[in-house]
């Protein structure tokens, strides 16, 4: 599974496994990178960058978008997703509080693994 962190709290670009995830973290995306990023992954992970439907149309592969709660409705057009049949994952914590939400993110990631 390639998962990607659209705007981490990490002070350059990073990649790393989890669980058998492929991770890739960027501290942040500009607009004209976002569909480059998106397109081979199976997982978006959002805190600021919303997806509009010009972007997940483009994107032929996630199957999942993370975004936090409290900003779903901006971040993610819930009715294109459900068109593309791409699911909503949401976040009960803080995004500012980076260590808990990356905590939380990467547990929805394990649980979307398949069983080993």
């Amino acid at each position: 599974m390639q998962v990607v962190f659209l705007d981490s709290e990490s002070s350059g670009s990073s990649r790393y496994t989890h669980h058998g995830a492929d991770i890739h973290e960027y501290p942040d995306t500009a607009f004209m990178d976002l569909a480059e990023r998106c397109r081979h992954t199976d997982a978006i992970v959002t805190r600021v960058m919303p997806l509009r439907r010009e972007i997940l149309d483009y994107v032929t592969r996630p199957r999942h978008i993370i975004v936090p709660l409290r900003d779903a409705e901006r971040l993610v057009e819930g009715e294109i997703a459900g068109q593309l049949e791409i699911q909503v994952h949401t976040v009960d914590s803080d995004p500012a509080d980076w260590p808990s939400f990356k905590a939380e993110v990467l547990s929805i990631v394990r649980s979307l693994l398949p069983e080993q």
